[in-house]
C-alpha cells in the first residue's frame, strides 16, 4: 500500500468515526476504535483527538457500566450523517496533506500528495460538486479525493506544474489531470 492510499484511508477512518459517534447513543470507546480500525491504543487516541479538535464543545462522555470511557457527539449532532462545514473540511485536508520542497541550485521543485473530502449538494434536480461541475446524484453525498502533483521552477519567474486526482464515492468515480506553466511578471 503506497503512502497516499494510507493517508486517504486515515481520512476515511476519521470521517467514519465521526459519523459513528454522531449516530451512537451508547458512545464509542478507545477500545471500540482499536477493534474496529485494527489500530493500537495511541492511534485510537490520536483519532479521538482529531474528532475533539473538530468538535471541541460537542463531545460528551457517556455514562456506562463498562470499564472504558465512551464518547459521542451531543444529541444535536446525532441526527444521521454529519454535513461537514467548510472549516471542518479544511482542517481535515490540512491535517492530511504531505508536501516536500527541494531547493535546487537556482530554482526549486516541490511534490505533494493531498487527500481531501468533497461534499455534493443537491438542489432540486441539480447537483454541484466543488471543482467538478454538475453530476447525476439523488442525495447529498460525501466523496473522497486523492491528488498528487508537483511544480518545478525553471527560473525565478517561470515554473511548470502538473497534478492528477481521483475522486470516488458510493457509485461515483472520476480521474482528472492538468499541466501548466506559470510566468510571474
Amino acid at each position: 500500500m503506497n503512502s497516499s492510499s494510507v493517508r486517504l484511508e486515515k481520512v476515511e477512518n476519521i470521517i467514519r468515526l465521526i459519523n459513528k459517534m454522531a449516530g451512537s447513543t451508547e458512545g464509542v470507546s478507545l477500545q471500540d476504535i482499536m477493534n474496529e480500525y485494527n489500530v493500537c491504543r495511541r492511534t485510537a487516541e490520536r483519532m479521538m483527538n482529531v474528532v475533539r479538535a473538530l468538535y471541541p464543545t460537542q463531545i460528551e462522555q457517556v455514562e456506562t457500566d463498562e470499564l472504558y470511557k465512551s464518547y459521542r457527539l451531543q444529541e444535536l449532532y446525532r441526527q444521521g450523517p454529519i454535513k461537514f462545514s467548510t472549516a471542518e473540511l479544511a482542517c481535515i485536508k490540512r491535517a492530511a496533506k504531505l508536501a516536500k520542497t527541494f531547493m535546487l541550485d537556482e530554482s526549486f521543485a516541490n511534490v505533494y500528495v493531498k487527500p481531501s473530502v468533497v461534499q455534493t449538494i443537491v438542489d432540486g434536480e441539480d447537483v454541484n460538486i466543488t471543482g467538478l461541475g454538475d453530476v447525476e446524484a439523488l442525495d447529498d453525498a460525501t466523496l473522497g479525493r486523492i491528488e498528487i502533483g508537483g511544480r518545478y521552477g525553471f527560473t525565478t519567474n517561470l515554473s511548470a506544474y502538473g497534478w492528477a486526482n481521483y475522486t470516488f464515492g458510493s457509485d461515483y468515480d472520476a480521474t482528472t489531470f492538468g499541466l501548466g506553466l506559470n510566468y510571474a511578471f
